[in-house]
């Protein structure tokens, strides 16, 4: 338990770290972080709401608030449906800010949830709800809130890119009520830097924006980005269509077109960007060594190789992730061990068991500047 508490505190240090060196700069504190994050994550939100999400003395509140509100991150608007209602949402200076905090530590919370599979998320979602007192009995929008981070973390996340505010707000609504994730950007600049803080698993792009219109966003991302592309646009001919495909969009949706199939065009993009995973019961072949990760058993030439408890683990893992380079700091992570350098130790004694020469090893090879990777012959 206490090495849990330890690892929770130095993940919670180092996730932060930078987004307090962005705070700090521009003379605020992690209250006022707070706001921006809730603020970002439900553009139109009343004070009162976030007073109900946050659970801190109005006072307090409206000092960090007045302060981002005179400094210009966080502007107030009429409400839609009752003008009466003062609705926060963040300036381009507040979402400036909120990308720089977040640049790092999104994709690296992706990442882990990603590499530590379902169960590991659905476990860390119940941790997460302990720790933050949620229970069965809990009221008000602080629980909506706390119930929406939770879900978020499984559903597919979306960008809807599109200079119609009216198109992007009906999208959202309607995709959010089915399960989806969805944050909005008004042109490519904005949806670049979302994408440089927020990792998602589609894009719906429209075509005929003002500025650097979809065609060209798009062209721009397939360089260095394959997150899958749904192109929205009002031109039906065939040639406008295959224009969007060639620039590397994956599919393409005429305006105007019905809810639904947007829907199921969106499922199936995603499941055919779903990675295959490998059962973490396949045997792995290594020259004369074959590893069955089921058993947990090593034979290298017909005859059984005894491992150790902690040797099995890593092998384990490397097993179930050929290919996938991994830091020291991740194993030590991923198997609950306190030092890197027992890592290194695991890993020498595995090449002696399993390598013609360790010296020079073929299949548990160092990453420079990384750490390790399992390359097998094959997986069968």
């Amino acid at each position: 338990m206490k090495q849990g508490v330890d690892l929770l505190f130095f993940a919670f240090s180092d996730l932060f770290a930078q987004g307090d060196n962005h705070l700090r700069a521009a003379g605020l504190g992690r209250a006022h972080r707070r706001i921006l994050y809730f603020v970002s994550r439900n553009p139109g939100l009343s004070v009162a709401e976030l007073l109900s999400i946050l659970k801190i003395k109005k006072q307090s509140l409206n000092r960090a608030l007045n302060e981002l509100l005179a400094d210009g991150y966080v502007e107030r608007k009429a409400g839609m449906q009752d003008r009466r209602t003062r609705q926060l949402k963040l300036t381009a200076k507040g979402v400036a800010l909120e990308t720089a905090i977040w640049d790092a530590q999104r994709p690296r919370l992706v990442r882990a949830f990603r590499d530590a599979g379902p169960d590991a998320v659905e476990g860390f979602r119940r941790v997460l709800s302990g720790l933050a007192g949620f229970r069965a009995h809990a009221q008000g929008q602080r629980r909506r809130a706390m119930n929406s981070a939770l879900a978020s973390m499984e559903q597919p996340h979306l960008l809807v890119v599109d200079d119609d505010e009216r198109i992007r707000t009906l999208l959202q609504r309607y995709l959010t009520s089915n399960n989806f994730r969805v944050s909005v950007a008004a042109n490519a600049a904005e949806a670049r830097a979302l994408m440089k803080s927020m990792a998602f698993d589609l894009l719906i792009v429209d075509v005929m924006m003002p500025g650097e219109t979809g065609l060209e966003f798009v062209t721009s991302l397939r360089g260095h980005d394959q997150t899958p592309v749904l192109m929205l646009t009002a031109m039906a001919e065939a040639q406008d269509r295959i224009a969007g495909l060639e620039t590397g969009a994956d599919d393409y949706l005429p305006k105007p077109f019905e809810p639904r199939e947007l829907v199921l065009r969106c499922s199936a993009l995603l499941r055919r960007a779903m990675p295959v995973q490998r059962s973490a019961h396949e045997q792995v072949k290594m020259g004369e060594a074959v590893f069955d990760p089921e058993r947990g058993e090593l034979r290298k030439s017909g005859k059984p190789v005894k491992l150790t408890s902690a040797e099995s683990a890593l092998l384990k893992l490397f097993a179930a992730n050929a290919g996938r380079s991994f830091s020291r700091a991740e194993l030590c992570t991923r198997l609950g061990v306190a030092l890197e350098r027992s890592i290194d130790v695991q890993v020498t004694r595995l090449r002696r068991k399993i390598e013609d020469d360790p010296k020079l090893p073929l299949y548990i090879q160092t990453v420079r500047g990384v750490g390790y990777v399992l390359v097998p012959d094959r997986v069968r």
